[in-house]
């Protein structure tokens, strides 16, 4: 895969804009995750050895509703959390850098010169480690984001029969609440018939739990596709820059300003000169 030569050649901004996106969507998947199983737990914690108050993978009894290992929960929420601000801390390490290149065009540093080609070579394995850094995050959030799913399918399967027990459904009711309700309005129905436990939930009141939770979805694989692209964009990068350094050419040239054509006598004369040394 051949990129054109805008993503060749502006990289720093690229990534300013796709560490910038991972940021933004990491922290604000931690936080909407977070207000909804920090809401549940006191309700769903109905184990006595461990901490099951997690809102994915709920199970349902006649008379309980038990969520699944705070541990499941955690993982999601500090995964994305970390990884988004990392992608912060990159993205004001590249906005600086951005800054600086505009800085240099500005003044008017940036002319046409010959540079060492050992600074290309130090990108080159940037990329090449950003590549690899990109590809461990990526199944990172993807199992986050299959887990979250697979949790969430669970969760609203497992309401459905609580609704269906709570309102005694049966015959085309039960049919209608087991394959017409939406998982929106079976989490709708849950938050305003949560049961009465002597433990209070820490926010207190109503929150929409669908909405969050949604949301939540929506951004960890938006924040996967993020890492995809960045995974994508590294290796392109790597490749392409190493077939352009690799054509034997012992001089770069600096950013921004194409190298001079020099015509064939003159390569021809620079050749027999350094023969004859």
């Amino acid at each position: 895969m051949k990129l054109p030569d805008q993503f060749l050649e502006t990289p720093t901004r690229w990534f300013t804009y796709l560490y910038g996106l991972s940021s933004l969507f990491g922290i604000t998947t931690a936080i909407t995750f977070s207000l909804v199983w920090s809401h549940w737990h006191s309700t769903l914690n109905g184990c006595f050895s461990t901490d099951c108050g997690c809102c994915l993978y709920v199970t349902t009894t006649p008379g309980t509703i038990t969520g699944s290992n705070i541990g499941v929960c955690w993982f999601i929420t500090y995964a994305h959390l970390v990884i988004g601000l990392g992608g912060c801390a990159m993205t004001c390490w590249y906005c600086v850098r951005r800054v600086r290149e505009q800085t240099r065009r500005a003044r008017g540093k940036t002319r046409q010169r010959p540079v060492y080609s050992c600074s290309e070579h130090q990108e080159d394995s940037s990329f090449i480690v950003q590549a690899l850094l990109s590809g461990v995050i990526s199944v990172l959030l993807f199992s986050t984001a299959y887990m979250f799913t697979e949790g969430y399918i669970k969760t609203c399967s497992e309401y459905r029969r609580t609704v269906a027990r709570n309102l005694k459904a049966s015959g085309n009711l039960m049919d209608l609440i087991s394959s017409r309700v939406s998982c929106t309005s079976i989490l709708d129905m849950m938050d305003y018939t949560q049961p009465n436990t002597p433990r209070r939930a820490p926010r207190g009141g109503i929150i929409n739990s669908a909405l969050l939770l949604q949301t939540t979805g929506l951004l960890t694989w938006a924040h996967f596709g993020v890492w995809v692209v960045l995974l994508v964009y590294n290796t392109c990068l790597a490749r392409q820059r190493a077939g352009l350094s690799g054509g034997g050419n012992d001089i770069s040239w600096s950013v921004g300003v194409k190298p001079k054509q020099v015509p064939e006598s003159e390569k021809m004369s620079v050749i027999g000169t350094e023969t004859s040394i």
